[in-house]
């Protein structure tokens, strides 16, 4: 049996793309093999991930697949769990998966408000489809880009807010505590009063953006990072 994990790290890696690629090639190989999706395996830090349990002379044993990252690297999930290796040769069932695998990282993104995530390799693949066309118009609007990628932060980003970093107080070589302040009515901490609105607590988890130009993440000119933040709001 095969088992995928599909939470935190891995998920934001397109482990739910590496699911349906297992799957299918499992039914390339005319195998029964079931693959089930799963909590936390306990590898983050190499999403996404999978085991694959077989038994071997009457022993359950369990072999770990790390970085599932491409096609190739699910094909050797399906070649230990079914003992068949399966063909990838066909270019039209590779070139599908590869969009699928795209669009399913770049669903969760946006389900997360990861715009740079999102749009990463959008651009290119955008030039071969007119739907993806209208995808990337929609993405850059929405992190602050209506008319194209400038060099300079946005004054609008969908689902953030504006943070003023007040100061610093560092406790150890590697760390430190860093305290921001908003006025931003919408930032959600403390919980705006009046006017008859129910508090919505939608700051207890949070990415923060960090203006660093160019980078690889992405086409926007941060990377982004998610945080638990501790307020201190009263």
């Amino acid at each position: 049996d095969i088992f995928v994990c599909r939470e935190g790290s891995c998920r934001n890696a397109g482990a739910d793309a590496v699911i349906v690629e297992i799957e299918e090639l499992v039914k390339a190989v005319g195998s029964t093999c079931s693959v089930n999706r799963v909590g936390c395996l306990g590898y983050c830090s190499s999403a996404p991930n999978a085991v694959v349990r077989e038994r071997v002379g009457g022993r359950l044993t369990s072999t770990v697949h790390n970085r599932i990252r491409s096609l190739e690297a699910s094909a050797q999930v399906v070649k230990r769990a079914t003992g068949i290796a399966p063909v990838l040769e066909d270019v039209a069932t590779k070139g599908r998966l590869a969009e699928l695998r795209a669009s399913r990282v770049r669903q969760h993104a946006c389900e997360t408000s990861r715009w740079n995530a999102a749009l990463r390799g959008l651009p290119e693949q955008a030039t071969q489809s007119k739907a993806l066309r209208a995808e990337l118009k929609t993405l850059l609007a929405k992190a602050g880009f209506p008319k194209g990628v400038g060099v300079k932060m946005p004054s609008a980003i969908e689902n953030y807010t504006l943070w003023s970093l007040e100061r610093v107080h560092p406790v150890s070589k590697h760390s430190a505590v860093f305290s921001f302040v908003s006025s931003d009515r919408y930032r959600g901490t403390p919980h705006p009063r009046g006017r008859g609105r129910l508090p919505e607590p939608i700051t207890w988890h949070t990415t923060l953006l960090a203006e660093v130009g160019p980078n690889d993440e992405g086409p926007l000119p941060w990377v982004e990072r998610d945080y638990t933040p501790v307020s201190s709001a009263k």
